[in-house]
């Protein structure tokens, strides 16, 4: 575990110190933050330094820190709930290491915050160990039901996805992890334990967070009395949405180092050579393949600024195979007033006024290949999907949802807090 660190604001409101905030992180979040969940995790961090005294401790997994101590605890605690008769999770064995607990316990009684945010339910295996001894509130933020995902790929004969957590495993290790075979096998008891964790995690938690009200929906039922908030992942407008006349490109935005976006990848490039579009498609992103590209399709590469991306006259196009959680990809695209076109599991957790951007295989196949067949109607659901998000994915919006969370009922704090930019 990394030192804590203390986050102050410079415009942070005096009544600030009177509520204190623990922030335990399984990451360190870059600057400028890169991905879609490091720009929640930032995003969250400078709402809490709006409102409170904030702490952020930093807990690695044994991947990173690969110690002999850290891995007896890990044995220890695989046994230990075996003998319980539970399936220990391996992504929270991995993070699970009882030395980093005391040493959490002595933040918290140092510091005596008033609420320990956990950041995912890797780290929320911590809470019912914390529960109860102190005053504080405890809220783990599960961003989509990890045990939900692991069921779906694994279903779907889909291999492993490590995530940042890939770039950690011996690569040996991982072209096995990341088979066919043997890693839709591991997805299916990883989603049978962590839907364990995740009911035993919401027991002992004040309230835990998920991006999709869905998902949020889903879970309430399965935890009854467990209180459940669904918060979105905030989005700023940079560009209204203007009707598109014509498409003059298609774009995808992705590394492929993340499952989820080779998948697309993969398919987009397929469709590209069977069926063989007149419009181009731009792949955005670190993205590396072993094949030759149809004429059609370009590969452009890192991009730092997503207006390069989105630009007038583009149509993201994001068949998303895994239902879950708020896709960021649409949310940029939508703010860079650019509509998206996917699959019913690219728009689940959005309105149901995107019916008309979200297609079937053939559907979407014929879209493709005669953009003007259906972009009236595409130009009106993209219109009204904008401005359903701009409402309840502001900044505005979604800050007053994590001040509620954080401070708990009938707590005020920080009531008048100016809303700012995640810290860059």
């Amino acid at each position: 575990m990394s030192k804590p660190e203390q986050v102050t604001s410079s415009t942070q409101p005096e009544s600030a110190g009177e509520f204190r905030v623990l922030m335990v992180l399984s990451r360190r979040v870059a600057v400028p933050p890169g991905n879609g969940r490091e720009r929640t995790l930032s995003f969250i961090m400078q709402v809490c330094q709006d409102m409170a005294k904030v702490e952020v401790v930093h807990l690695e997994s044994w991947l990173q820190a690969k110690t002999l101590r850290g891995l007896l605890s890990m044995a220890g605690e695989a046994l230990a709930q075996l003998l319980r008769g539970r399936a220990p999770s391996l992504q929270a064995l991995v993070f699970h290491d009882r030395a980093r607990l005391r040493e959490l316990e002595a933040v918290i009684r140092n510091s005596s915050p008033d609420v320990i945010y956990l950041d995912g339910v890797r780290l929320g295996q911590y809470a019912p160990m914390l529960a109860g001894r102190g005053a504080s509130r405890i809220v783990c933020d599960f961003d989509d039901l990890m045990s939900r995902r692991m069921r779906n790929r694994a279903g779907a004969g889909q291999p492993l996805a490590l995530g940042y957590l890939g770039s950690h495993v011996p690569a040996f290790a991982r072209r096995v992890l990341e088979s066919r075979w043997i890693g839709a096998r591991v997805q299916a008891y990883e989603g049978h334990a962590l839907a364990a964790l995740e009911r035993r995690v919401a027991r002992s938690c004040d309230c835990v967070v998920l991006v999709s009200s869905i998902e949020a929906d889903q879970f309430r039922a399965t935890v009854p009395g467990a209180r459940v908030a669904a918060i979105p992942p905030f989005v700023s407008r940079h560009r209204a949405f203007r009707p598109l006349s014509d498409v003059q490109r298609f774009v995808f935005l992705g590394s492929s180092e993340f499952l989820q976006n080779r998948l697309t990848i993969d398919y987009l490039i397929d469709l590209w050579r069977r069926r063989r579009p007149a419009i181009p498609l731009h792949l955005y992103g670190t993205i590396r393949l072993q094949e030759h590209l149809p004429e059609t399709v370009e590969l452009r590469g890192y991009c730092a600024d997503l207006a390069d991306v989105y630009t007038p006259g583009s149509v993201l196009l994001a068949p998303s195979f895994a239902p879950g959680g708020v896709k960021t990809k649409v949310l940029e695209a939508i703010s860079h007033g650019v509509p998206a076109i996917g699959t019913p599991a690219t728009f689940e957790g959005f309105p149901t006024m995107a019916a008309d951007l979200c297609l079937e295989a053939d559907e979407l196949e014929a879209f493709v290949l005669d953009p003007s067949t259906r972009l009236a109607a595409v130009n009106a659901a993209a219109q009204a999907l904008a401005e359903q998000v701009m409402r309840t994915h502001s900044e505005q919006a979604v800050s007053a949802q994590w001040r509620d969370v954080l401070r708990g009922p009938g707590r005020v704090v920080d009531a008048g807090a100016a809303v700012r930019s995640p810290a860059a």
